[in-house]
């Protein structure tokens, strides 16, 4: 039986032991599939990280200090972005290396601050 074929059945109420075994393997391959992407996904995430301990050993060690910095202020030294910095401020902060706190900067308001843990 087809997937097609059984998936038409199931429309058409005529739910047999064929078309439930057609079905429950419909859903080990579904589910094998999602297993494959969800590791697939960790790779890439462990791999991403490993391409930032550079960047990050250089915020950590030479740019953060127990003075507060804003995104603004790292991305400038690290000439990146301000998105591209506080990407990697969360990352330094959920590895405990930083904290972060509320600054109040002239003229801004309130940014995120970020201080050598």
């Amino acid at each position: 039986m087809t997937r097609i074929e059984a998936l038409r059945a199931i429309v058409a109420g005529d739910i047999t032991d064929e078309v439930i075994g057609k079905v429950e393997e419909m859903i080990t391959a579904h589910e094998a599939e999602l297993a494959k992407r969800k590791e697939r996904a960790a790779e890439k995430r462990a791999e991403k990280d490993k391409e930032y301990d550079e960047v990050i050993a250089r915020i950590v060690d030479t740019i953060l200090t127990d003075e507060a910095k804003t995104a603004s202020e790292i991305a400038a030294e690290l000439e990146v972005s301000v998105q591209k910095a506080s990407a990697l401020m969360r990352k330094v902060v959920e590895r405990g290396l930083a904290t972060k706190s509320d600054v109040k900067v002239k003229g801004k308001g309130t940014q995120k601050g970020y201080a050598k843990a």
